[in-house]
């Protein structure tokens, strides 16, 4: 005879079988392929479902980038729950990523501490897509208005001396206290 709670659990199990078997071919379909893709290189090959999040769980977040950045370099790729992210590692590839690539990478993943927060897509780090470009350009515009990236120092000393020039200049190869016109030129 047989028993009605072994039937029971093995119907279950049964079931459990079949409901994992669906969504592992489900997600199979589903998950994006980056075979052929122009992207920078994986560190390690991706799990089922969580893609490269087993390499985060035991350890520290910067020994992982570092781990990471030793193995594939300072730009590579990583896959969490199916979503591709590209990481920048190093003063100049993120200069260079944010001056000359600006356009190509304005996306960037919506992290659950932005949802909670309601910090999405609002300000120059956290915005993304459209709204990061309009951020970048007025911040940078902004930004050159009080003088950034302009070497006004350079411009300060470069007509001082012009002018401590001139000075000399005007005295006509006559003899002059030469310490005088210097500590007058310059502050």
């Amino acid at each position: 005879m047989v028993d009605v709670t072994s039937l029971f659990e093995i119907t279950w199990a049964v079931i459990a079988v079949f409901i994992g078997l669906v969504v592992y071919f489900t997600w199979s379909i589903v998950r994006p392929k980056y075979t052929g893709l122009n992207i920078p290189p994986f560190p390690a090959p991706k799990r089922f479902l969580t893609g490269h999040l087993h390499l985060w769980i035991p350890k520290q977040e910067l020994d992982v980038v570092r781990d990471m950045r030793a193995t594939t370099g300072d730009i590579f790729s990583l896959d969490f729950f199916g979503k591709l992210m590209v990481v920048v590692n190093g003063h100049e590839n993120a200069k260079e990523m944010f001056i000359k690539h600006w356009s190509e990478a304005p996306n960037r993943p919506v992290f659950v501490h932005q949802n909670i927060l309601d910090e999405v897509n609002c300000g120059v780090l956290n915005a993304t897509g459209e709204n990061w470009k309009a951020q970048r350009t007025a911040t940078i515009s902004i930004l050159r208005d009080f003088g950034m990236g302009k070497n006004r120092l350079a411009e300060i000393i470069v007509e001082e001396v012009g002018v401590f020039v001139n000075k000399l200049k005007s005295f006509d190869s006559k003899p002059i206290d030469f310490k005088l016109q210097q500590t007058s030129s310059v502050p």
